[in-house]
């Protein structure tokens, strides 16, 4: 079975410099050898074949927008943030709509944030900090963290519809919705939780 093409865009930066001065004083809460960060959108597109050169003239066109600027990375710093794995972001469902109306035969597009910081030492961050880090930027309802940009990949894995999942809270009771609500990383709060509860037994 022939293997689809995965091919890569980098964006311009994707933080205003105000809404970067903010996330770098989160970040320097976390670890306070953090002095700067910069970001960069990278776009992802999964198609059958290899983008010819018009092609990728033209992709290069659609994806140019927001602020030109580019801004520097640092490799071994680096977290990507996309959609959740298993997921189609509404980005991408849009996007890849887009391209097909171009005339650009592709299996689809998604749009992953990099964010690169910059420590005081410059020695490179642990995984543990860059996930530590991770975890005060992304959403985790809606999105993934990686690490390590071979990790990306797992965006574009195929697999077989799940079966569906039933739980039993009319004789469990409420435990039952908060068990599930863990297990399954949706992050509902109490008061979400108490709503779809009483919600359900009536």
């Amino acid at each position: 079975m022939q293997k689809n093409i995965i091919t890569s865009f980098f964006g311009s930066r994707i933080y205003s410099e105000f809404r970067k001065s903010a996330l770098l004083n989160d970040t320097k809460k976390s670890i306070l050898e953090i002095e700067g960060l910069t970001s960069s959108h990278l776009h992802i597109i999964e198609s059958k074949k290899k983008l010819s050169s018009k092609d990728e003239k033209s992709l290069n066109q659609i994806l140019t927008y927001g602020e030109d600027i580019k801004e520097v990375l640092v490799p071994e710093n680096t977290i990507f943030i996309g959609p959740r794995i298993g997921t189609i972001s509404p980005w991408s469902s849009r996007a890849t709509d887009i391209i097909h109306h171009c005339g650009i035969n592709i299996l689809r597009i998604e749009r992953i944030k990099i964010i690169s910081f910059i420590t005081n030492s410059g020695k490179p961050l642990s995984k543990s900090e860059k996930e530590a880090l991770g975890q005060l930027l992304y959403d985790r309802m809606t999105e993934s963290i990686f690490v390590n940009q071979d990790d990306i990949i797992k965006l574009f894995v195929h697999q077989a519809p799940k079966p569906l999942n039933y739980i039993n809270i009319n004789d469990n009771g409420i435990s039952e919705l908060q068990s599930f609500n863990e297990s399954q990383g949706l992050a509902l709060s109490n008061d979400e939780i108490d709503y779809l509860f009483k919600y359900s037994i009536f």
